[in-house]
């Protein structure tokens, strides 16, 4: 069985939404539930650690952070969303949850915020006011492999890879085992995982990591 290894050629690692309000079951307001075949949320923690303790040249964490606003602007975003806010700025749902907290320690990590724009219920990376120069910064390293993982697979994940496929990297892969998707009436996963195909994206697992 191939097995890649990134410590050879220059790989990047997209952590999306590893967020109390995401990932916590007791804490979090927005828990990524998982559908039939998923793994257990503790699995998929695991299976990112595992990703995260990888010599990835560059490791990218997206932080959903939506500004604290009026009353009125809050029920903007609840309308939107069509569920209790989350993620929302100087509350304990925005940060990340501690186990990949901790694994990130030492390693050359950066946030990319999203979530800002008060109209906007962001997903993917590709709607963070920073997402151009994350994309010139991983060009300047000559990144040539995008990893992306995290949550929830059917709509931050999914699109990401699509963005980064867009952007001609020359490979793009989903780890399959370390992401979980949205119960129904969410976007249908194996739909997602046939569009992701068809792109060009690779559906991957952490074992196939050397």
């Amino acid at each position: 069985m191939q097995q890649f290894d990134v410590s050879k050629d220059i790989w990047a690692l997209i952590v999306m939404n590893a967020q109390v309000d995401y990932c916590d079951e007791e804490k979090g307001s927005r828990v990524v539930e998982g559908v039939a075949g998923d793994p257990s949320m503790a699995v998929v923690t695991d299976n990112i650690v595992a990703l995260i303790a990888k010599p990835f040249r560059r490791i990218v964490v997206s932080n959903d952070i939506h500004p604290r606003r009026p009353d009125a602007m809050e029920n903007v975003e609840q309308s939107l969303s069509g569920e209790k806010s989350h993620c929302i700025e100087r509350t304990p749902g925005v940060h990340l949850i501690p186990k990949i907290e901790l694994a990130l320690v030492g390693k050359s990590s950066r946030p990319v915020r999203k979530g800002e724009h008060p109209s906007l219920i962001c997903n993917s990376i590709g709607t963070s006011p920073e997402f151009s120069t994350h994309v010139s910064t991983l060009r300047s390293l000559n990144v040539k492999h995008v990893v992306v993982c995290g949550f929830p697979f059917s709509s931050a994940v999914a699109m990401t890879a699509i963005e980064h496929v867009n952007q001609e990297f020359e490979h793009v892969y989903v780890v399959l085992d370390a992401t979980r998707s949205d119960a129904a009436p969410s976007r249908c996963p194996d739909n997602m995982k046939k569009a992701l195909e068809l792109l060009g994206v690779e559906l991957v697992t952490v074992k196939d990591f050397a």
